[in-house]
């Protein structure tokens, strides 16, 4: 779902094995309370806020990721239809859909790192 090449750009660490994702649990007040994890590194981050560093990251680079809705009764459900990347508010790049949120933010972020590593392949790194 999301890569170890990505994660490390966006935290800026060296990621050594592939990040795992799935379920933390906690007890608080008896209640049993479950939420999604992304487990790297020995470090486990709620899934919402990886999502938000990788959407930071790309903005860093000049990239903007906005989520958007159809309006129709799923995606309302759901909260978005597709996350759109773009460089200008006018000029949409690329677009991607995925089960969640989420997922769909990670590939456009990976769709990012790639650009920018075909950028930099061809101009070298001082782009």
């Amino acid at each position: 779902m999301v890569s170890k090449e990505l994660l490390s750009e966006v935290f800026g660490v060296d990621i050594k094995d592939d990040p795992k994702i799935g379920f933390a649990y906690d007890d608080y007040n008896g209640v049993e309370l479950e939420w999604q994890e992304v487990r790297f590194n020995f470090i486990s981050y709620p899934l919402d806020y990886v999502a938000n560093k990788c959407k930071e990251w790309a903005l860093k680079h000049n990239y903007g990721i906005a989520s958007s809705t159809d309006g129709y009764v799923d995606s309302v459900i759901n909260g978005f239809s597709g996350i759109y990347v773009m460089q200008n508010p006018n000029e949409i790049l690329n677009e991607f859909q995925a089960d969640t949120e989420p997922e769909a933010i990670f590939k456009a972020c990976q769709w990012i790192l790639d650009n920018i590593n075909k950028k930099e392949a061809f101009y070298g790194s001082e782009q």
